[in-house]
């Protein structure tokens, strides 16, 4: 039953983790969900007199302005409609930009004088009066960058005034709106994550490192959130957001060394976070440190790879391990395509961000369902082995009806009305003598088999001690009562218990008494006992009902 549950989380997991990757990989496919009436204007039309506007690193170590220019003829802005018009502009790499159509300025984006700005991902609008409109239109860009420059994501786009929310609407949740979900999910799955480790008895630690990966995760994602002004340099900026990145890498390998003990996880961790230490210490410059990270990101593949060692040896000791596993997987395949692409001289796609966070935060989820899974069984358990404590400790052990410790305690709390009966087994002694003690066990034990066979299923039976059994029968009268144990001799004689093929004679005596209303426990043992003893003395094999007086 419990691995049917783990496997209904394994299921789970994988359907969210599958929507999850469509949502992204509708946003990695290069915004091609737009509408076609609109006018595109690709990098390769922008010229600066030498290069196009394709992204691309810069050589120069300090800040370089350019200044870009683009055609558009009249027929096609009208193609698309006879009002105003809109331009959007998304993932433009720089540190600041201004717009100019024919001469006349539309707008500006970060600050052009410090450049400290982060607004590579954001999306802008920069408005056009149909009056501007000439035969031949300039589009104007002056950019202002450190290390890097271009359109890395999609083209810039020209739309129509009445068309504008629509495609503005989509396109901003697609880049905006990802990275908001994004760095909620993972601040989010921290706090889980967190709270998962305060509660665990005892204190797991792998635990508290990944809720610290995921919280290091959502300060790398600020990378990808628009920030107009920065309070510090676009170096420094940059060398916090990376460092944040390399301490959720290595954090979440120490979460996985503290998860499956295996020391290569906590040795790439350390590898990890001394390689970037050093080398933003040892980066002077924009240009260095992005030469440096974009080869030094193999570093992430290489705990990805140990990550999905040691969860593959883990697989069929661990049901957890198969969560990381799957999670691992698509963490290495997206890895590797983003080293590529920035070896490759790419830029990161918001998209993939997207899938590493929604994994990371979809694994921690899990992981805190698995969790209430274990303490649910643990738990159950518990449970299970006290129930089987409890039930030996009011229990007789060779009979398995209730002890004479339990009966005293029932017969406190009991409501009338019910009838109490004692037995005794006749000439017990006599069976130990002829045939041994063993053989007296098994009459013992044949006479208990028949009391709690014959009797109701609310009733309740004891062995009160040696040979002598009692029994609690809830709404009964004596004659009832009577009747009942007339019933189990009856059963006794007809199941006769030999030995060594001869029979041997089972006879009971006993007692009963009525409990109409609320009497002083002793006080009915003893009017019980007296009825008990009336019948040995009338020559056993009787059941006599007690009379007052």
């Amino acid at each position: 039953m419990e691995n049917l549950k783990y496997h209904k989380i394994l299921i789970l997991y994988i359907l969210i983790i599958a929507a999850g990757l469509i949502v992204g990989s509708i946003s990695f496919c290069s915004f091609s969900y737009l509408d076609n009436d609109i006018l595109k204007i690709p990098p390769e039309s922008f010229s600066d007199g030498k290069n196009d506007l394709s992204y691309r690193m810069l050589k120069n170590t300090s800040l370089d302005s350019m200044v870009f220019r683009a055609y558009v003829s009249e027929v096609k802005l009208k193609s698309i409609g006879d009002d105003n018009y809109a331009l959007l502009v998304y993932g433009l790499n720089c540190q600041a930009y201004g717009i100019y159509f024919n001469n006349t300025f539309l707008g500006s984006v970060g600050d052009m004088k410090t450049a400290r700005s982060n607004i590579w991902n954001s999306m802008n609008c920069f408005f056009i009066d149909k009056n501007m409109v000439q035969q031949d239109n300039e589009l104007r860009i002056e950019m202002n960058s450190l290390y890097d420059i271009g359109l890395s994501s999609m083209p810039i786009y020209i739309v129509d005034i009445s068309n504008l929310n629509k495609q503005l609407g989509r396109t901003k949740f697609f880049t905006e709106g990802i990275n908001l979900i994004s760095i909620g999910l993972t601040i989010f799955s921290s706090i889980i994550v967190f709270l998962l480790f305060w509660i665990s008895t005892p204190r797991n630690t792998s635990y508290l490192y990944f809720s610290a990966a995921l919280f290091f995760l959502a300060i790398f994602t600020l990378d990808y959130t628009t920030f107009y002004s920065l309070p510090f340099s676009y170096f420094t900026y940059k060398k916090l957001i990376f460092l944040a990145l390399y301490l959720s890498v290595a954090a979440a390998s120490m979460g996985i060394y503290k998860f499956f003990h295996h020391k290569t996880d906590m040795i790439i961790a350390i590898v990890t976070i001394v390689g970037i230490i050093f080398f933003e210490i040892v980066s002077k410059d924009m240009i260095t440190f992005k030469n440096i990270y974009n080869y030094y990101n193999v570093i992430i593949i290489i705990n990805i790879l140990s990550w999905l060692h040691t969860t593959y040896k883990n697989l069929k000791k661990s049901e957890e391990a198969k969560m990381f596993f799957i999670g691992n997987i698509l963490f290495l395949l997206f890895a590797a395509l983003d080293v590529y692409r920035t070896i490759s001289g790419h830029a990161f796609n918001l998209s993939t961000l997207f899938i590493y966070a929604f994994i990371f935060s979809m694994i921690s989820i899990i992981l805190f369902f698995s969790e209430h899974l274990n303490k649910e069984k643990q738990l159950y358990s518990v449970n299970i082995e006290r129930k089987k404590s409890y039930e030996a400790s009011i229990t007789d052990g060779m009979t398995e009806l209730y002890n004479r410790a339990y009966m005293t305690d029932m017969m406190k709390k009991a409501t009338p009305p019910y009838s109490v009966v004692m037995l005794d087994i006749d000439n017990l002694k006599k069976v130990n003598d002829s045939f041994g003690h063993r053989y007296g066990d098994a009459v013992i034990c044949h006479v208990a088999s028949n009391l709690k066979k014959n009797i109701r299923s609310n009733d309740l039976t004891f062995r009160y001690g040696g040979d002598e059994f009692f029994a609690i029968l809830f709404g009964c009268t004596a004659e009832s009562a009577k009747k009942t144990m007339m019933t189990v001799v009856d059963s006794i004689e007809a199941n006769c218990l030999e030995v060594d093929g001869q029979a041997i004679p089972v006879t009971l005596s006993g007692g009963v008494y009525y409990v109409g209303k609320w009497e002083d426990t002793k006080s009915i043992f003893d009017k019980v006992d007296s009825s008990l003893y009336h019948s040995k003395n009338k020559g056993k094999n009787e059941i006599s009902i007690y009379i007052s007086g």
